[in-house]
């Protein structure tokens, strides 16, 4: 199994470029959703860092991109606007797509 391609503004390949080593228990298929902003996004990116350090995630990123690593969910999202688009690369397979949707949007919100 090889990782997707994708394609991302070079500020977000040096945020977040990985080696990507698929395990037989990980869904490599990319999910995108949106998150409503309820702040300015450097607010929102400051308080989501200070969560992924609590939390022993990785989170990397600024007021327009960047991406967040824990418990084997993968990510990145880019500011639009009003909201997040928030792109998930990369979940356990046995953790249903609803879980990780809502683990993530709280995570943002």
């Amino acid at each position: 199994m090889t990782a997707p391609l994708c394609v991302t503004p070079l500020r977000m390949v040096l945020f977040c470029s990985r080696s990507f080593h698929p395990n037989e228990g990980d869904s490599t298929v990319a999910k995108s959703f949106r998150v409503p902003l309820n702040e300015e996004p450097a607010a929102l990116v400051e308080r989501a860092r200070k969560l992924a350090e609590g939390a022993g995630a990785e989170f990397s990123g600024d007021a327009s991109s960047g991406c967040f690593s824990a418990k084997g969910v993968e990510g990145e999202y880019a500011v639009e606007g009003n909201s997040i688009t928030v792109t998930v690369t990369r979940k356990p397979l046995a953790a249903p797509w609803s879980l990780v949707e809502s683990k993530v949007k709280a995570f943002f919100s």
